[in-house]
């Protein structure tokens, strides 16, 4: 899902549910390319993708670096777009 992730939004986001387990909700930034949250059961955390080439092969990594509400969505937004 790729919406514009605010804190007002990231409070009321649970975790999906499958066979009475709870999973997880990954969400990504509309306005910010890369940026995107993590909603589980017992944790929001803030991630960023960022991407490097190594012998030629491009590798995708997903940098895990807050939670909320530790961080405002605003807070994490700029850290991740420092990235």
């Amino acid at each position: 899902m790729k919406t514009k992730i605010t804190d007002a939004k990231l409070r009321d986001w649970k975790p999906p549910v499958n066979d009475g387990k709870p999973g997880q909700l990954i969400i990504y930034d509309k306005n910010l390319t890369g940026f995107g949250v993590c909603v589980g059961a017992k944790k929001k955390s803030f991630f960023v993708f960022y991407s490097r080439t190594i012998n030629g092969k491009r590798d995708r990594k997903r940098h895990v670096f807050a939670e909320f509400p530790a961080y405002s969505v605003e807070e994490a937004r700029a850290q991740a777009s420092e990235h």
